[in-house]
This record gives structure tokens, C-alpha cells and sequence, in this order.
């Protein structure tokens, strides 16, 4: 049985909103809502960036869904004077990101390769009960 995500990470407003807070947190269920958050945030940057922003992010999320365990939650903002983006994954498991040495045959094992590539910086806060993958990517 799954549990709420307020009962893991209390926060008073988790529903995403398209336009409102910059740092509310989207259910990893809301894709679509997280994806049109970072979107409004990148209207003014390059497509190259937005590219590179949207790739980080897409990864994240998907890593949490398919090696995390629920509930999770994603959020994204721009900091340091709106030069970068900041991404946060959350979910309920505590194992960490491994990031893979795939062969040149292998069809997985790459997404935090492209993470550490794309990003000017990555890492991991460990909960209580989880982890938040967190990167910044310039913008």
C-alpha cells in the first residue's frame, strides 16, 4: 500500500501549480504539470539550455520513478540571479544513484552520465525516510 507523501514529507501545499509558487513540489505523477513548470521557467533562455535543462529533468524524474520508491515529488526553480536551474527529485527509497559504465551495446545506464555532463553541479541529500536528487544546470 502506498502512502499519502504528506504523510512521508509534510509540506503544506504539494499540489503544482503551472503558474504560482517557484518552489512547489508536483507529485512525480503530474509529469505533464512538472514539465510546464520548467518550461514557463525557461521561456527567456536559449533552446540549446532549455534542451539541456529539460534533459536533466526528464532523467531525474524517470530515475526516481523507475528505481525510486513512492510517493515522489519534483520541483524546479531558478537560482543564483536566475543563471541556473535547480532541480530537486525526491522519493522514499534511501538506496543512492549509481551511476553505470554501460558497454557500447547496453541500452540503459547512461541517464547520470548525462546528468553529470550536462550540469554544473549533482548530488544527493539522504532523509530521514529517503533521498532528494538534486542538479543545477546553467541556463
Amino acid at each position: 500500500m502506498s502512502r499519502s507523501i504528506d504523510a512521508i514529507w509534510p509540506i503544506r501545499a504539494l499540489r503544482c501549480h503551472r503558474r504560482g509558487v517557484t518552489t512547489t513540489w508536483c507529485e512525480l505523477t503530474e509529469t505533464s504539470a512538472i514539465h510546464d513548470r520548467a518550461i514557463d521557467l525557461l521561456s527567456d533562455v536559449d533552446s540549446d539550455r532549455r534542451v539541456d535543462a529539460m534533459l536533466v529533468l526528464g532523467e531525474l524524474v524517470d530515475n526516481a520513478r523507475t528505481h525510486g520508491r513512492p510517493p515522489g515529488a519534483a520541483r524546479v526553480w531558478r537560482v543564483a540571479a536566475g543563471r541556473r536551474l535547480r532541480v530537486e527529485v525526491r522519493d522514499a527509497s534511501s538506496a543512492p544513484p549509481k551511476p553505470q559504465v554501460p558497454t557500447l551495446t547496453d541500452l540503459h545506464g547512461r541517464g547520470l552520465l548525462l546528468v553529470e555532463a550536462l550540469t554544473s553541479a549533482w548530488g544527493v541529500w539522504q532523509h530521514q525516510r529517503g533521498k532528494t536528487v538534486w542538479a543545477e544546470i546553467p541556463v
